[in-house]
């Protein structure tokens, strides 16, 4: 394939690859779930997060070959995830068991070698339990190793003095550290500090 003056070799084998292998691939990267269905609920394929999201049967469940929310509530904003259009990007926030988590769900269309159009859906569970992932403060902004952890603990939520608990350090070790660390980011709040790192979180 030839683009301008550039020679694009494309790998003459890469649809052998398995679609589970390829999501597996991407799961990887940014630890979100992912499947691949037709819009009318049919799984098709799945990384191994969205086999075990499935297998639990927590939020999502297997009726015959169809993917359903466990909340039956939630069917129809599930389907019109689905019904997402080609070149569209669409969202939705399905409520879960947990009373403050929602399964945050993406999905894209894509057309298979024989023209039915599939579904790819990427998605994570919201909540407590949900950690997100941050490039390599120290590198990025020289920061120290404990500078950047205690960062990460501020992005998460936890107080100075929850981190200071966390940690078995003394308040004043954290706020020294604190203020090292903002001063290296120039920010002076933990609003600023969200602003300034949000373009480095990976998920």
């Amino acid at each position: 394939m030839t683009r301008g003056s550039i020679q694009l070799e494309v790998a003459a084998d890469w649809q052998k690859i398995h679609p589970s292998l390829w999501l597996n691939c991407w799961s990887q990267i940014d630890r979100r779930a992912r499947m691949l269905v037709t819009p009318e609920r049919v799984f098709l394929c799945g990384d191994e997060h969205a086999h075990a999201a499935i297998a639990s049967e927590e939020d999502l469940r297997l009726r015959g070959l169809r993917v359903e929310p466990v909340d039956p509530s939630e069917l129809p904003k599930f389907e019109q995830l689905l019904n997402v259009q080609k070149g569209e990007v669409r969202t939705k926030c399905l409520k879960t068991r947990g009373k403050d988590d929602h399964l945050l769900m993406r999905a894209s269309v894509l057309a298979s070698l024989s023209g039915m159009p599939l579904v790819g859906v990427s998605f994570h569970k919201t909540g407590a339990s949900f950690s997100p992932a941050w490039v390599d403060l120290d590198d990025v902004f020289n920061l120290t190793s404990s500078e950047s952890r205690i960062v990460s603990m501020l992005l998460a939520g936890s107080s100075a003095e929850s981190i200071a608990e966390q940690l078995k350090l003394s308040i004043n070790t954290v706020r020294t550290h604190i203020k090292h660390a903002y001063e290296k980011l120039d920010v002076c709040s933990r609003e600023e500090l969200w602003r300034r790192l949000a373009p480095y979180r990976l998920t």
